[in-house]
């Protein structure tokens, strides 16, 4: 029986490259065919298998150099000494021990997860598509696209580091309906100027990372606003992101969507994204705006017997949007 590939490497690559585009993309970037490869599965178990077919092309110590050159940042002092052995190590990802803010272990909260009913009920997608109305993308030229939304006072909200001045705002494009139509056909959308002389409201990415400006003409007539939840994001609960991921027609993340931490200054969850969807609105069930989408990475899980790293994506909650609009005066609670 042919030798499986090193356990230790087979982690490391499913917690860089957890997804199956990253999975390919990662081997194209090798220079290996992926003709032959399924990235089927989850990603243990995906690399796991993508490994026992990549080691006809490419050795193990070639992959590893390459990751050495991608991700120098990691540890390859500990790496370098346990990464192609033939057994486990628990010290494998021993990083930096302030990051992770859960309490659970990756396979306590996997197990806590199976044990959820994934049932809705069918109005769940009517009202989704409603508030998707108030969806836009946002582009910026010069600087690129990110997602933005609707509130109340026809104000979009997105992130600080999508639109994080009054210039980028006057020369930023937001379209509406930008998506693809049930015959398969794809909406150019409805394209709209913000006016920041008549609302701007920021916090700097290095704080809380959120936009407010104000969008010309009437676009919630047309597009309606999005409720601002009252209550904080609960732990383990559905996280849903409407967005433009690339810069692309608009998408909506469903699958292993719950949220993973949440204080009042952070939000982690597991939905997919990708860059462009900077600036979306993350949705508890009941179509409420709990957070808005900032970026995605690793961060480390400290338990007691390991610290291993795993996808999650960020958010900032709400909360510190709408205290910020009563404060100014542009609501009232």
């Amino acid at each position: 029986m042919k030798e499986p590939p090193p356990p230790n490497l087979v982690q490391l690559l499913a917690d860089l490259f957890p997804f199956p585009s990253e999975s390919r993309t990662f081997i194209l970037d090798l220079g290996a065919s992926a003709d032959l490869i399924s990235f089927d599965g989850p990603a243990k178990a995906r690399w796991d298998g993508i490994l026992r077919e990549l080691v006809r092309q490419i050795t193990y110590e070639a992959i590893v150099a390459v990751l050495k050159r991608e991700y120098g940042k990691l540890p390859w002092d500990l790496y370098d000494n346990c990464l192609l052995d033939r057994r486990p190590n628990e010290q494998l990802l021993s990083l930096r021990d302030d990051l992770w803010k859960g309490s659970l272990s990756g396979t306590e909260l996997e197990r806590q997860l199976s044990s959820q009913s994934e049932l809705l009920p069918i109005q769940f997608l009517e009202c989704g598509v409603h508030a998707s109305r108030s969806v836009a993308k946002v582009f910026v030229p010069g600087f690129g696209s990110g997602t933005g939304f609707l509130i109340g006072g026809n104000l979009l909200v997105t992130s600080n580091h999508v639109i994080s001045n009054e210039r980028r705002a006057s020369q930023a494009k937001i379209t509406f309906d930008f998506q693809s139509r049930p015959d398969g056909s794809q909406s150019e959308g409805v394209s709209l100027e913000l006016d920041p002389s008549a609302t701007f409201i920021t916090s700097d990415e290095k704080e809380d990372d959120w936009t407010v400006v104000a969008v010309k003409g009437a676009p919630s007539e047309q597009f309606g606003a999005l409720k601002l939840a009252l209550e904080p994001a609960e732990m383990h609960s559905r996280a849903t992101i409407i967005q433009h991921p690339g810069g692309g027609p608009k998408h909506i993340a469903l699958a292993n969507n719950r949220i993973a931490y949440a204080d009042t200054h952070s939000i982690h969850y597991l939905a997919e994204t990708s860059g462009g969807s900077s600036g979306a609105p993350v949705f508890n069930l009941d179509w409420e705006v709990i957070g808005i989408h900032k970026n995605g990475g690793f961060v480390i899980e400290h338990s007691a017997k390991s610290r291993r790293m795993f996808f999650r994506n960020a958010g900032i909650p709400i909360a510190l949007v709408r205290q910020r609009l009563i404060d100014e005066g542009f609501m009232t609670t």
